[in-house]
């Protein structure tokens, strides 16, 4: 599976950010994604399952617990779209890629120079901006790049495009258009 397969996927995203931090269990992981995405915890698994298997998280065991964290080494290469996720750019400084994703996340337009600066970004304040016609227009655009960016690397259009529709729902509540 191809890296914008594997990032492509709002689900596996979330996981990312929610690993990005610090480790996670994966029953922590679960709960969270299963209260905001309401899939089942088969579905989180799978979901752990292909970050792992296409080397984007690691997995460590603790006794009876099995702990995610992002492996950012697979995160280097990518030339991604802008804005940049938060996760990205937090795997981006720890494998030494600081400038290119900050400058990437520093023109995001809901950005304050706090914000520029390094500072996190109040979660509440980037959902609320998301659903302004200004958020609107640049989370499309950003949709379209990584769309374009992934047939460039090989998926097939309608998939790519696919995905790019979700995406953008999926961060300003567009209807798809799939019912």
């Amino acid at each position: 599976m191809h890296a914008f397969d594997v990032l492509g996927d709002p689900v596996r995203r979330r996981i990312l950010e929610l690993i990005a931090a610090d480790e996670k269990t994966s029953g922590a992981v679960s709960d969270v994604i299963r209260a905001e995405f309401g899939i089942s915890q088969p579905a989180v698994s799978q979901h752990l399952k292909v970050l792992r298997e296409n080397g984007f998280a690691t997995i460590r065991t603790d006794g009876p617990r099995r702990l995610y964290a992002v492996k950012a080494e697979p995160l280097r290469d990518i030339d991604v779209a802008r804005p940049v996720p938060a996760f990205l750019d937090a795997a981006a400084r720890r494998a030494g890629h600081r400038d290119r994703a900050g400058d990437a996340r520093n023109d995001c337009p809901a950005r304050t120079d706090e914000t520029r600066a390094g500072e996190s970004m109040d979660p509440k304040a980037s959902e609320a901006w998301s659903t302004t016609d200004e958020g609107k227009e640049f989370i499309t655009a950003s949709s379209k790049k990584w769309r374009n960016a992934s047939i460039a690397f090989g998926t097939p259009e309608g998939a790519a495009t696919a995905a790019g529709v979700r995406t953008t729902a999926f961060y300003t509540g567009a209807d798809t258009g799939a019912g």
